[in-house]
C-alpha cells in the first residue's frame, strides 16, 4: 500500500502549499505568470495586467513567458532576458514582447517587478514550461490567453490555433497554482480615457471556482476609483416541495453578506460602484436570457470555470458547450453569438489531488486475461490439444539456444569434409556458420521479394516480404528431400532457436525504436474526428464479433473455443498505430490528410485498448489487479527518470555535436530490462520497450542516434528472422489437406474464415461510415476503411503469444496467420489502386484568399535575383492593420554531392560566431522589409537543402504545415536590365514550378518579373495594378489578392474585364455594381482606389489587341491561370501558348513579343 504514495508522472507540477488568489493577504504581492504565444496577445495581456493597478497597496511581481515553437531541428532554449542579453545589432525573437511589457513597466515602475523569459520547445511541452515556472517562481496566478482571434470589430471569429486549446487545457489540468484565460474581445479596462469608469461584472455562484474569481476581482478594484463593479448571482427556483421541507422561516443568506464573508471585509461597503444582483433562475435558458440582456453593459465579465455547473443554473446550456475550459457560463460569454463586445477571464482555483490514481493509457492491449476462465464445453477441447503439444515437444519448445554436440562453435573450414573423410563433418553443422546461412538466406531471399515487388510496381510492405520468406521456405522444403537444407531450417528434433531468439530480440528493438519515432503529441492534437473514427471503429467490430460467437454457440456444435473466438476478436478489433504507421511509410503518404487521420485514430485504438485490457485484468481477479496497478506505477517512475535522464543529456549536448556513444546502448539495455520487467509482472513484453521509447525525445540529437544506430540494420538484417520464422511454424499442410479433401466449407477453416471475414466487413464498414459522416471524400473513406483493417507484426506477434501459451491449437495459428499474410498483401495494392498520388499534399479544408483577413504567403526564393522581385510584390500587398500580413520565406538550396538534406529555422538556429550563412542575403533583406513595416507584418525565414527532384514536396508539405493560403513562386526566366531579351532559362526551375502547380494544397502565384513592379525613381511612386478578368475561379481568386493590394495608398488598379461578344445577346452590358456583386468585391465609399473597365470581345484576336494597346500603362498585369480558357476571348490564342503553367492570357502577356516591361502574376486558385 505504501507504493499507492509514490508521485503520479501527471501531478509533478502540485505542491504542497495553496498558491490561490484566495489566500493571497491584503497588500500582498500579486505574483502572477502571463503567457504570450503570438503577437497578438500582447496588447491584450498587457490590457489585463493593467487591470489589477499595481499600487503601494497592491504590489505586483508580473512573470512573462513568451512562447515560441520550436522547428526543424534546432535545439528546445530557456532564456531569462534579464541575465541573457542579445548581442549589440541583433534581433531577439522577443523583441516585441520585451519591449511592450517595459513600457508597461514603466507606468507602474515603484510598485511592479518583472521578468521576462523566452522558451523555444515544442507545442507538446509547452504546458510544462509554463507550470515549472509557475512552481520555481512559486506563483499565485497564470494567465493564458483563449486560442481563438476575433476580428477587428471582434464580431467574428478570424482563427481558431488548437495548438494553443491544448497547452491552456493542459496546463488547466497540471497547475501548481490558479490558471485564468483571457478571451479578449475588448473593450476592457481603459486606463487612457481619465473619465471611464470601466465596468466589470462578476458571476458569483458560491462555488470553489466563484470564490477564487471574487478574490481576482477585489484585486482588481483594490485601489481604483473608476471601476464598478456588479456581483450578481443566479439563485436555483425552489420547488413547492422543497419550500415546505426548508419551512417559511427560511431565508437565503444575502450575497452581500456572503462576499463579506469569503473576502473578510465588505467590498467597498459605502462604495457607490458596487451592485449586488440575485436573480433566480429555473434553468440554463433563463440564465442565457439574463446575460445576453446585459451583455453591452460591461466591459468584462469574470466567472469561475466551474460556476453553476451541476444545478439548474447551467441544465441546458452545458451540453452545448463548445470549450470544456472554459466551463458552461464561460463558453456562453467566449461564444461568437453571444451579442457583446466585452472581454473574458474565466478562472479556476488550484487543484487539489489525493490518494486517487491517475490512470493513463499507453499504447497497446494484448492478451486478455479473462480468456485463461474455462467453462465445461472447453474441458473436452483439451483432450484435442496433446496433439499440439507433442508436436512442442518436438520443437524443442522450452529451447533456449541451440544446443551443439560439438566443441566448436566454427568448423575448420569449408574442406573439413574432404580433408578428414568420414570423420569429418559438414561446415554447416556447426552452429555458428549455421546461424551465418540462416541470416544470409533470409535477407537474400526477402530482398528479392523486395526487389520483385518494386519491379512490378506493387508497394507490398517490407515485413510482408519477411513472412513470404517463411511461407515460401516452409511449403517448399518439408516434402524435399534436401536433408542439409532441412537440418539447417527445419530439423526433426530441435528448431534453431538460436535464430528465433535473434528474431525476438529485433521484434523487440524494432518496438523500441518505432517508440522513439512516436510523436506522442498526436494523441493530444487528436481532433473529433479522430477520436469518433476511432472509438467506433473499436467498440463495434467487438460487440459485432460477440454478438456472431453468441449467436453460434446456441444455433450450432463449435469446432474453436471460446478462448479462440476472443483472440480471433481482439485481433480483427485492433488498429495499432506503429503498424498503420510502418504501412503508411512504405507507402509514402504518412502526411496525407487521411493518413494523419488514420494515425491520430489508431493511436485513440491503442488508448482505448490498452484501458480495455487493464480493466480485463483487474475485473478478473483483485490480486491480479492489484499487482498490476502497482507494477504499473513503478514503470511510471521508472519512466520520468529516464525521461528526465534523457532530457539532461541533451541539454548537457553542445549544438552541432552528437551525444557521447555511451547513451544509446544505455537506453537499450533498459528497453530490453523494460521487456523483461513486462513479461514478467504485467503482459506483452514488446510493449514495455515501445513505451520506453515514448520517453526518449525524438529528433536530433538523442532520438534520431537511435534510429541512425540500430534501425537499418536491425530491419534488414534480424527482424526478418521474426518474420520468417514465426511463418515457418504455421502448419501449412493442415491447410492444403483441408483443401484437398473438400472440407475448406466447413470444419476449423470455414468456422475461423467466415467468422474472420465478418469482422473484417464490420471494421471496414464502420470506419468507412464513421469518416463519411466526417464529412471525410468517398476515395478516401474507402481508404481509410481499409487503412484501418490492415494486419501486420504486431497481430502477428499477439497470436504467436497465445500459441505458445496454449490458448490457441496449432490449426487456428496457422489460419490466422494466413489470413494476416493476405491481408498484409492484399491492403496496400488496394490502397495503391484507389491512392491518387498527385493528392497527397490535398486538403480537406479550403485556402483560399477570399474573405481572409491575414494573408499567409509562402514566399520562395531559388535565387538571389529572386529577393527584389518578391519583396516589390509583398510591398504591393499592403500590410495595414485591417489586413496584416504573415510571411514565411522559404530559400531552397540545391543539395550536391553525398550531402545530407538539411532544413534550418533562422529564428531558432544562429550560425557560429563568424561562420557566414547560406541565406544571409535572404535573411538580411527580409528582415529590413520586416523592421519597415514591423507592425502589421511577421516574417519567419527559413532554408532548406534538399535534391531537385524533392524540392516541390518540400515546398508543399511546408505550406500545408503552415497554413498557408498562397505560394509565391518565381518564373524560370530571367530578362536582361531594360526588360526586354532572355537572359537565362532555368527548366529545372520550371520543372519546379509545374510540380506545385499540380500538387499544391492551396493557391499559388507565379510571378513574372521584367520590371517594374514599382517605379524605380522614387519608393513612393505608385503602382499601376492592370487586373485582366474574363471570370472563373483563378480570375476570383486574383480579385481577391487584388482586394488586399486596396489598402496601399501607392497601389492603383484596374480592373479589365473581357466579355466574349455572344454573352452580351443575354443580357445588358455589364455595369460596375454588377461587377463588384459578380466578384465579391466590397465597395468602399469615397474609394478611387479601383478602376473597372468593360471592354467586348469576339476572339483572341480582339483579346490581343486589347491588351496590347494598355501595355505600357501598368507597372503589373494580375491574371488567373485559367482565365478565358475555353471562351471566345481566348479563340486562337491557345494554339500560340508557349508556356501553359502561365495559362493563354499570362502566356501572352510574358512572351517576349508582348511591348512591355510590367511584371506578371498568374494566380491559380486552390484545386
Amino acid at each position: 500500500m505504501a507504493l499507492e504514495l509514490v508521485h503520479d508522472p501527471t501531478k509533478r507540477f502540485k505542491c504542497y502549499q495553496k498558491r490561490n488568489m484566495v489566500i493571497l493577504k491584503d497588500g500582498g504581492e500579486l505574483q502572477s505568470l502571463v503567457c504570450i504565444y503570438k503577437p497578438d496577445h500582447i496588447t491584450s495581456m498587457i490590457s489585463l495586467s493593467g487591470a489589477f493597478n499595481p499600487s503601494e497597496y497592491s504590489p505586483m511581481a508580473c512573470n512573462v513567458l513568451h512562447l515560441i515553437e520550436l522547428m526543424g531541428q534546432a535545439s528546445p532554449m530557456f532564456i531569462s532576458h534579464q541575465l541573457q542579453q542579445p548581442e549589440p545589432g541583433s534581433i531577439s525573437c522577443s523583441d516585441s514582447v520585451i519591449s511592450s511589457f517595459r513600457s508597461f513597466h514603466k507606468q507602474f515602475f515603484e510598485y511592479i517587478s518583472l521578468d521576462i523569459f523566452t522558451s523555444v520547445s515544442m507545442s507538446k511541452h509547452m504546458h510544462e514550461d509554463i507550470c515549472w515556472l509557475a512552481l520555481s517562481r512559486s506563483l499565485y496566478l497564470i494567465l493564458l490567453p483563449f486560442h481563438r482571434t476575433w476580428s477587428v470589430d471582434r464580431s467574428t471569429v478570424i482563427s481558431s490555433d488548437d495548438k494553443l486549446r491544448m497547452i491552456n487545457i493542459n496546463v488547466l489540468r497540471r497547475a501548481p497554482c490558479s490558471v485564468g484565460i483571457f478571451i479578449y474581445r475588448k473593450p476592457i479596462v481603459e486606463h487612457h480615457m481619465a473619465e471611464y469608469h470601466s465596468k466589470i461584472c462578476l458571476i458569483f455562484n458560491d462555488g470553489k471556482d466563484d470564490r477564487e474569481a471574487l478574490a481576482v476581482t477585489n484585486r482588481m478594484r483594490l485601489t481604483e476609483k473608476r471601476i464598478s463593479l456588479t456581483i450578481i448571482r443566479f439563485i436555483p427556483k425552489i420547488s413547492e416541495i422543497e419550500n415546505q421541507y426548508l419551512g417559511e422561516n427560511f431565508q437565503m443568506v444575502s450575497l452581500k453578506e456572503t462576499v463579506t464573508n469569503i473576502i473578510g471585509f465588505d467590498v467597498k461597503e459605502n462604495d457607490d460602484y458596487v451592485t449586488y444582483i440575485d436573480t433566480t433562475v429555473s434553468d440554463g435558458s433563463e440564465t442565457s436570457k439574463i446575460l445576453r440582456s446585459m451583455a453591452n453593459d460591461y466591459d468584462l465579465f469574470v466567472v469561475g470555470r466551474s460556476s453553476g455547473v451541476g444545478t439548474e443554473v447551467t441544465n441546458g446550456i452545458s451540453e452545448w458547450a463548445e470549450f470544456d475550459e472554459l466551463g458552461p457560463i464561460g463558453d456562453l460569454l467566449a461564444s461568437h453569438e453571444f451579442p457583446s463586445r466585452a472581454s473574458v477571464l474565466v478562472v479556476q482555483k488550484q487543484e487539489y489531488f489525493h490518494s486517487a490514481k491517475s490512470k493513463r493509457g499507453l499504447s497497446k492491449i494484448f492478451i486478455d486475461k479473462n480468456l485463461f476462465q474455462m467453462d465445461a464445453q472447453e474441458e473436452t477441447w483439451h483432450k484435442g490439444m496433446l496433439e499440439d503439444h507433442m508436436k512442442r515437444e518436438e520443437m524443442g519448445k522450452n529451447m533456449i539456444c541451440d544446443v551443439s554436440p560439438h566443441i566448436m562453435l566454427n568448423s575448420r573450414g569449408a574442406w573439413e569434409k574432404l580433408a578428414s573423410g568420414s570423420e569429418g563433418l559438414p561446415f554447416w553443422e556447426y552452429p555458428l556458420p549455421k546461424l551465418e546461412i540462416i541470416i544470409l538466406s533470409t535477407f537474400i531471399s526477402w530482398r528479392f521479394f523486395d526487389i520483385l515487388f518494386k519491379k512490378l510496381g506493387v508497394p507490398i510492405p517490407r515485413f510482408t516480404s519477411m513472412m513470404l520468406v517463411g511461407a515460401v521456405l516452409s511449403e517448399s522444403f518439408q516434402p524435399m528431400q534436401m536433408s542439409w537444407f532441412r537440418h539447417i531450417f527445419i530439423p526433426d528434433d530441435y528448431m534453431p532457436n538460436v535464430a528465433e531468439t535473434i528474431g525476438t530480440f529485433a521484434f523487440t528493438l524494432n518496438w523500441f525504436l518505432r517508440g522513439v519515432t512516436t510523436n506522442v503529441g498526436m494523441l493530444k492534437k487528436s481532433k473529433t474526428k479522430s477520436t469518433a473514427i476511432g472509438v467506433t471503429s473499436m467498440i463495434i467490430p467487438w460487440y459485432i464479433g460477440k454478438i456472431v460467437y453468441s449467436s453460434r454457440e446456441k444455433s450450432s456444435i463449435l469446432t474453436m473455443t471460446r478462448m479462440e473466438y476472443s483472440i480471433s476478436i481482439f485481433t480483427m478489433s485492433m488498429a495499432p498505430f506503429t503498424c498503420i504507421n510502418m504501412l503508411l511509410t512504405d507507402l509514402k503518404v504518412v502526411h496525407t490528410e487521411f493518413g494523419q487521420i488514420a494515425q491520430s485514430s489508431a493511436m485513440v485504438i491503442d488508448v482505448l485498448a490498452f484501458c480495455m485490457s487493464v480493466w480485463a485484468n483487474v475485473s478478473y481477479s483483485y490480486r491480479i489487479g492489484m499487482r498490476m496497478g502497482v507494477a504499473l506505477m513503478i514503470f511510471f517512475v521508472f519512466l520520468y527518470l529516464v525521461r528526465q535522464a534523457m532530457l539532461w543529456v541533451v541539454r548537457h549536448t553542445p549544438e552541432g555535436t552528437p551525444v557521447k556513444s555511451i547513451y544509446p546502448y544505455i537506453g537499450l539495455l533498459l528497453a530490453y530490462l523494460s521487456h523483461i520487467y513486462w513479461t514478467r509482472f504485467l503482459f506483452f513484453g514488446p510493449l514495455g520497450a515501445f513505451v520506453l521509447g515514448l520517453a526518449i525525445p525524438d529528433g536530433p540529437p538523442l532520438g534520431s542516434v537511435f534510429i541512425k544506430k540500430f534501425d537499418s540494420f536491425n530491419e534488414g538484417i534480424f527482424l526478418p528472422l521474426f518474420g520468417s520464422f514465426t511463418m515457418m511454424k504455421l502448419d501449412w499442410s493442415f491447410l492444403i489437406k483441408e483443401i484437398g479433401s473438400g472440407k475448406f466449407l466447413h470444419g476449423h477453416t470455414y468456422e475461423c474464415f467466415s467468422f474472420l471475414l465478418v469482422l473484417y466487413v464490420a471494421k471496414f464498414v464502420t470506419s468507412f461510415l464513421s469518416a463519411i459522416a466526417a464529412r471525410m471524400p468517398l476515395r478516401d473513406s474507402v481508404i481509410l476503411g481499409i487503412i484501418m483493417g490492415t494486419k501486420s507484426s504486431f497481430e502477428l506477434a499477439y497470436v504467436l503469444q497465445a500459441f505458445e501459451k496454449e490458448i490457441i491449437s496449432l490449426e487456428i495459428f496457422s489460419l490466422l496467420g494466413i489470413y494476416i499474410l493476405a491481408n498484409s498483401l492484399l491492403t496496400p495494392m488496394g490502397i495503391h489502386f484507389l491512392y491518387d498520388r498527385a493528392k497527397r499534399f490535398a486538403c480537406y479544408g479550403r485556402r483560399s484568399l477570399k474573405h481572409k483577413s491575414e494573408l499567409q504567403l509562402l514566399v520562395c526564393i531559388n535565387k538571389p535575383d529572386n529577393i527584389t522581385s518578391m519583396i516589390n510584390l509583398l510591398r504591393a500587398t499592403a500590410p495595414s492593420k485591417d489586413s496584416p500580413v504573415s510571411c514565411c520565406v522559404l530559400h531552397l538550396l540545391e543539395l550536391v554531392g553525398k550531402a545530407t538534406p538539411t532544413f534550418i529555422s533562422h529564428q531558432l538556429q544562429k550560425p557560429k560566431p563568424g561562420s557566414r550563412s547560406y541565406s544571409e542575403n535572404v535573411i538580411s533583406s527580409f528582415q529590413l522589409f520586416q523592421e519597415i513595416n514591423q507592425d502589421y507584418t511577421s516574417i519567419h525565414i527559413f532554408t532548406s537543402l534538399t535534391s531537385v527532384k524533392e524540392m516541390h514536396e518540400h515546398i508543399c508539405w511546408f505550406a500545408l504545415d503552415k497554413s498557408s493560403y498562397l505560394i509565391l513562386l518565381s518564373f524560370h526566366r530571367t530578362w536582361g536590365a531594360n526588360g526586354y531579351g532572355v537572359t537565362s532559362d532555368d527548366q529545372t526551375l520550371r520543372h519546379l514550378n509545374r510540380n506545385v502547380l499540380k500538387r499544391a494544397p492551396c493557391s499559388v502565384g507565379i510571378l513574372v518579373y521584367r520590371k517594374p513592379l514599382w517605379q524605380p525613381k522614387s519608393i513612393e511612386s505608385p503602382c499601376r495594378v492592370c487586373l485582366v478578368y474574363v471570370g472563373g475561379n483563378d480570375d476570383k481568386e486574383a480579385l481577391a489578392l487584388a482586394d488586399h493590394m486596396r489598402g496601399n495608398q501607392n497601389v492603383s488598379i484596374t480592373v479589365l474585364t473581357l466579355i466574349p461578344i455572344s454573352k452580351t445577346e443575354e443580357g445588358s452590358e455589364s455595369s460596375q455594381s454588377q461587377m463588384v456583386d459578380t466578384c465579391q468585391v466590397e465597395e468602399k465609399p469615397g474609394d478611387n482606389s479601383i478602376t473597372y473597365i468593360v471592354r467586348m470581345v469576339e476572339d483572341g484576336n480582339k483579346t490581343s489587341e486589347i491588351l496590347h494597346s494598355v501595355a505600357y500603362d501598368y507597372d503589373m498585369f494580375l491574371v488567373g491561370r485559367s482565365s478565358g480558357m475555353g471562351t471566345a476571348v481566348t479563340k486562337g490564342l491557345g494554339d500560340w501558348m508557349e508556356f501553359d503553367e502561365l495559362g493563354v492570357i499570362g502566356d501572352l502577356i510574358a512572351s517576349e513579343d508582348f511591348p512591355s516591361r510590367a511584371s506578371v502574376l498568374v494566380i491559380q486558385q486552390q484545386e
